[in-house]
């Protein structure tokens, strides 16, 4: 039997759960691409499949979990021979996408590999099935609150001790302040540092407060900026010094961080201060 149960909407301003249901997924009744609204947290109990996002492919099992961002296109099916039976949770609120960044789930590694994952899915379970059973909406949240706490466990259980996470993010801000011109990817320094790139993208994290990539990113611009305002180098020369081939792929990153055009940055900024 598959289905959803809709959950009233309590008071609760960042992160809260909208819906929870249950599903045997064959291949006949795959899904298309999509994108959703919410955060949506699927636990496989049975089967196994594929979960493709960001031109990435998952290869998933029983006991393991994916998750789907808000506003990103998602496909994903079950095996043939072994299809899938999971339960999925959707989080509603301006803060469920950070709430599970938060507990070591990214749109950059959206999935749970950890096999050891029991009491993920016995969390879930108890909230489907106390809501059949007609738990208030002040229950299930009491229940989330559980099921959240269960991931937060599982994530943190591969975390290395707090000094060489710390060695680790030293070490990788290192690498990007030497290597930002050349665009380094966080598989290249997941790589250099000789861990995993999942445990890369939470150590970091929760360390700096963004992301690998936009660390990246920020820091890239920052440079632009010290450019722009200190030298009279060109734009397309500033634009490669800082690891873009291409001007126009330079300027449009520019103007989303800061609003404005490198062009007319540098008119405002000249021989002014660093970006803080």
């Amino acid at each position: 039997m598959s289905g959803y149960y809709d959950i009233e909407i309590m008071p609760a301003p960042l992160a809260q759960v909208r819906r929870l249901g249950e599903e045997y997924v064959d291949i006949r009744n795959a899904s298309n691409p999509q994108i959703k609204l919410n955060v949506v947290f699927h636990y496989i109990y049975e089967g196994k499949g594929v979960f493709r996002v960001n031109n990435k492919e998952y290869h998933l099992r029983a006991g393991q979990a994916f998750v789907i961002f808000p506003n990103t296109l998602v496909h994903y099916e079950p095996d043939k021979e072994q299809p899938w039976h999971y339960r999925w949770i959707e989080i509603a609120g301006t803060g469920a996408g950070h709430l599970m960044e938060s507990i070591g789930i990214s749109p950059e590694e959206p999935v749970l590999w950890q096999d050891k994952a029991d009491a993920v899915g016995g969390a879930l379970a108890k909230m489907t099935i106390q809501l059949k059973e007609g738990a208030t909406g002040y229950k299930i949240t009491a229940l989330f609150w559980d099921f959240i706490n269960e991931i937060a466990k599982i994530c943190d259980a591969g975390l290395p001790d707090a000094p060489a996470r710390d060695v680790y993010v030293s070490r990788a801000l290192n690498y990007i302040e030497t290597y930002y011109w050349k665009q380094p990817h966080v598989n290249e320094i997941a790589s250099f540092l000789g861990i995993d790139r999942t445990y890369f993208n939470r150590i970091f994290r929760q360390k700096v407060g963004i992301s690998p990539r936009e660390y990246i990113l920020n820091h890239r611009i920052r440079i632009a900026i010290e450019f722009l305002r200190n030298s009279d180098s060109g734009i397309e020369h500033i634009s490669k010094s800082v690891g873009y081939e291409d001007v126009h792929a330079f300027s449009k990153a520019f103007k989303k961080k800061t609003g404005m055009s490198p062009g007319t940055y540098r008119k405002q900024h000249k021989n002014g201060g660093i970006m803080s």
